[in-house]
């Protein structure tokens, strides 16, 4: 987006602090004593001003994002980094978000979805895309790395375990057909060994078979290490979109 050079003192010297203090998302809640040098009136009116001018880009209520100095010339955020500061350290980029990062597929989603433990959070939408939020029981928030954009670190689950929640939830892994392309693509930059422990891990009957299934259908030999844990489930769906 195009932003407006001219600003004040007032505006400069906020926009300094927040880049001195390392802030690429302001949070008020969080930052507001960073900012103790303006009133409540004086950075309320900063704020809209900054805003107006598109140096802070609303996020949600109470939380903007900074855009850095070299955005005068039109400037767009990675999309997993803004996850990362809204949410230090408490969620991972999983299921179809995860495997167009991969590879897997060649459907660019628009949503970025995001995993929690044992918390909600409302989707948004921001610069064009759609952050969707998906809880996950403790037990089951696991099996991410940490990567690196435009000098922001961000957490993305590991191709496994991208491949084992979007299976475990196949309306955020973009529906089973995908899902099978991207089985397809993963074979050979797939860990075997770690794509069935972590699905075990999950303790899902269902999901042991629909991967044991899959690997069948796919031609991996592995697949015969799940029999153990199909559990006494008479039917389980292979889909749970289609009729």
């Amino acid at each position: 987006m195009q932003v407006k050079t001219t600003m004040g003192i007032t505006e400069g010297r906020l926009l300094s602090t927040l880049d001195l203090e390392g802030i690429s998302v302001l949070n008020l809640a969080r930052d507001r004593e960073k900012l103790s040098f303006l009133s409540n009136d004086e950075l309320a009116d900063t704020l809209y001003r900054l805003r107006k001018k598109g140096w802070l880009i609303p996020i949600e209520r109470g939380k903007y994002l900074v855009v850095p100095r070299s955005g005068v010339s039109g400037w767009d955020e990675y999309p997993f980094s803004l996850v990362d500061a809204i949410l230090p350290g408490q969620y991972y980029i999983s299921y179809w978000t995860a495997l167009a990062h991969y590879g897997l597929t060649e459907q660019l989603p628009t949503t970025v979805f995001v995993a929690l433990s044992a918390q909600t959070k409302r989707p948004f939408a921001f610069h064009r895309r759609r952050y969707q939020f998906v809880t996950l029981a403790p037990g089951r928030f696991f099996g991410w790395t940490e990567e690196q954009a435009n000098d922001r670190s961000f957490r993305i689950a590991e191709i496994e375990k991208a491949l084992v929640d979007a299976l475990y939830q196949e309306e955020y892994g973009g529906g089973i057909v995908e899902l099978i392309k991207c089985l397809h693509h993963a074979h050979n930059v797939t860990d075997p060994a770690r794509l069935i422990a972590y699905t075990v891990r999950m303790d899902s009957a269902v999901l042991c078979r629909r991967l044991g299934y899959l690997m069948d259908v796919l031609g991996w030999p592995a697949s015969s290490q799940l029999l153990p844990y199909l559990g006494r489930t008479p039917v389980a769906y292979l889909s749970t979109l289609f009729p």
